[in-house]
């Protein structure tokens, strides 16, 4: 055996010589059968239960893109009813307006008629032979003129 000078002054050899021994029973042990590593492997289409817990980023990015799916059809699908809704809102804004003018264009004709009217009645009433009375002067009916007695004026 070493005695412990002998190991005190071979002793960065003794370290080299374990080191190059640990290295040659690591690649021993790892033969010449290669291995492929874990992410070089083909992905496969259906994940199992067991990879899901082991690396659930594969279903979560599944879940997302199905979630931004289901987001953008519902997002197109009320985009399509407020354009629906715009539109019928446009045309009963419409029909208000046509419905508002012909409204206007009945009163207006409605006054004019009754305008016409009331202007012909109060021709008749202008035309027709009237009664009048004078402060107690003096009194006439229908054709004849309304004789005044000047002298009974007071002059203002």
């Amino acid at each position: 055996m070493l005695s412990i000078e002998q190991i005190k002054k071979y002793r960065l050899v003794l370290i080299s010589a374990a080191v190059l021994l640990l290295f040659a029973v690591v690649w021993q042990v790892g033969g010449p059968e290669k291995k492929a590593p874990v992410a070089a492997r083909a992905p496969s289409d259906k994940i199992t239960h067991a990879e899901e817990v082991i690396d659930p980023r594969e279903t979560w990015t599944n879940r997302l893109a199905q979630r931004s799916a289901e987001t953008q059809k519902h997002y197109e699908e009320s985009r399509q009813k407020q354009q629906e809704l715009q539109e019928k809102l446009q045309n009963l804004q419409e029909e208000i307006g046509t419905l508002r003018r012909s409204h206007q264009d009945l009163l207006l004709q409605k006054n004019i008629e009754a305008s016409s009217i009331k202007e012909t009645s109060d021709r008749k009433k202008i035309f027709e032979p009237m009664a009048h009375l004078s402060l107690g002067l003096e009194e006439e009916v229908g054709e004849n003129t309304l004789k005044k007695h000047v002298s009974t004026y007071v002059p203002a």
